[in-house]
């Protein structure tokens, strides 16, 4: 990569990470998460924005999947409306879209960050409910999947 695209990818993700909020988003935030038996069914809580185009596509991905999987329920939480705030801070939301994979207790088992794409979306899907001592895999998207 070339000097100056490499200046402008770093300028573009310290601008994400650092435009007008407090996001602390890091690898470091996000520890692993051992699932101790299957999950019966998975709640997934899509934080996203109207205005942009990923959180779009990821809840598309997340209607049909819950169309096609009674063990799947998604629930969507608009990052922009002042009631969601608490939920925002309890999960420490700073990108959109985010999501946050909860299971039958309401505990967090996984966290996707950016869109992960389709087929990605469905293999950590799968995983979660058919995991037997497995890690839950953390999606971190480059800082260009942001920008789409």
């Amino acid at each position: 990569m070339s000097g100056i695209k490499r200046f402008l990818v770093l300028l573009l993700f310290g601008m994400l990470f650092s435009a007008g909020n407090s996001c602390s988003a890091s690898v470091e935030r996000l520890p692993q998460v051992k699932v101790q038996k299957q999950a019966r069914n998975i709640k997934v809580l899509c934080f996203s924005a109207d205005w942009a185009a990923p959180c779009k596509k990821v809840q598309a991905d997340l209607e049909k999947l819950s169309q096609e999987n009674q063990s799947v329920s998604v629930e969507t939480v608009n990052v922009d409306d002042p009631n969601n705030e608490t939920l925002l801070k309890k999960y420490d939301i700073c990108p959109v879209p985010t999501l946050v994979f909860l299971d039958d207790n309401k505990q967090v088992i996984s966290y996707s960050i950016g869109y992960p794409g389709t087929s990605t979306l469905n293999k950590e899907i799968d995983l979660l409910l058919n995991a037997k001592n497995q890690f839950a895999k953390y999606h971190l998207p480059s800082a260009t999947r942001h920008i789409q």
